[in-house]
């Protein structure tokens, strides 16, 4: 039995990563480079501005991957439209959705952790 080929991605087009900038969405941009993206786009919410946020694009190009960074929201079709004609003449050929809230409540002084899926942004990609 052969073992299931690796899928390579292609270098000349753009891959979007909505919540790109958590550690779930670190470790996909990572595993998408290394599957041959070399142009990623991120929507956050709080956009470029922080040095983590820096350091992640520093990262990235270190690996020959040219990661933006758009402030915005996937549930917002301006900010889509933003990242689309940031990209240019490069089609954006895929989109992981990992934008999420975490939201966390104390009931009768147990700590639960909740995960809220907008689903604005759920409907939109």
């Amino acid at each position: 039995m052969q073992a299931p080929l690796t899928p390579k991605l292609c270098g000349d087009s753009t891959y979007l990563v909505a919540g790109g900038l958590g550690g779930i969405g670190r470790s996909v941009m990572k595993y998408l480079a290394q599957l041959g993206a070399k142009h990623i786009a991120t929507l956050s919410r709080s956009g470029a501005d922080t040095s983590d946020n820096k350091d992640i694009v520093n990262e990235m190009l270190e690996i020959g991957v040219n990661l933006t960074i758009h402030q915005g929201s996937v549930a917002e079709t301006e900010d889509i439209l933003k990242v689309q004609k940031a990209a240019g003449k490069r089609l954006i050929r895929g989109i992981v959705q990992g934008a999420m809230v975490l939201q966390v409540s104390s009931h009768h002084g147990v700590c639960d952790s909740y995960l809220i899926l907008n689903r604005t942004q759920v409907g939109v990609t």
